[in-house]
């Protein structure tokens, strides 16, 4: 079973424009990549911006998770440069999808990040200054609920495609009740967040 608490934010092609730069101390951040060899960089550089705003606002910093990397970097390889941003591959199978064939989990919440930049602006601090412009994609970033992420990018001539996938896995039925009984005991409650499942 999958329980999906964030929807998804997809974001085109954003100027600089007035957004706060994450961090200007991310090895890499402001490099355009150069062909595969630094792709890697880029994706590091990536993550650590993402975390240093995360960091800056109160948030735990995301774990890079392998399976999430192997869903986001599939992913950002069959986009089509030239397309709008989707969250449905040309294959029919959404994040979700991918999430599970990942075998990041059973359960987990998820949401996913996309960006396309070119020229000059194709690089890790230009895209997150850009996300964090965008109110929707801000608070996906930003969200406490997520704990794992994916970062997957893809390269074509000028253009550079990004896909952060973020993810955390759920409490098991057992956990959640051995947590009830925790809360009960305190004297404390919460109400949960409303949930699709499927």
């Amino acid at each position: 079973m999958i329980v999906a608490l964030a929807s998804a934010a997809a974001v085109a092609s954003l100027p600089a424009g007035t957004g706060a730069a994450a961090a200007p101390s991310c090895a890499h951040a402001e490099e355009r990549p150069q062909g595969s060899e630094t792709l890697a960089d880029a994706r590091a550089a990536l993550l650590c911006l993402i975390n240093a705003d995360r960091r800056a606002h109160h948030r735990r910093a995301l774990r890079n998770d392998v399976h999430l990397h192997r869903a986001a970097q599939s992913y950002a390889a069959a986009i089509d440069p030239d397309a709008p941003l989707v969250h449905v591959g040309k294959d029919g199978r959404t994040l979700r999808a991918r999430i599970v064939a990942s075998r990041y989990a059973k359960t987990f919440l998820y949401a996913e990040a996309l960006g396309r930049s070119r020229g000059r602006s194709a690089t890790p601090e230009a895209r997150v200054r850009g996300w964090l412009t965008s109110g929707s994609t801000r608070s996906v970033l930003r969200s406490a609920r997520f704990k794992d992420a994916g970062i997957g990018l893809a390269q074509t001539g000028d253009k550079l495609t990004f896909v952060v996938v973020l993810a955390a896995k759920a409490q098991t039925s057992s956990r959640r009740t051995a947590s009830a009984k925790a809360k009960r005991s305190s004297g404390s409650s919460s109400r949960a967040p409303k949930s699709s499942r499927s």
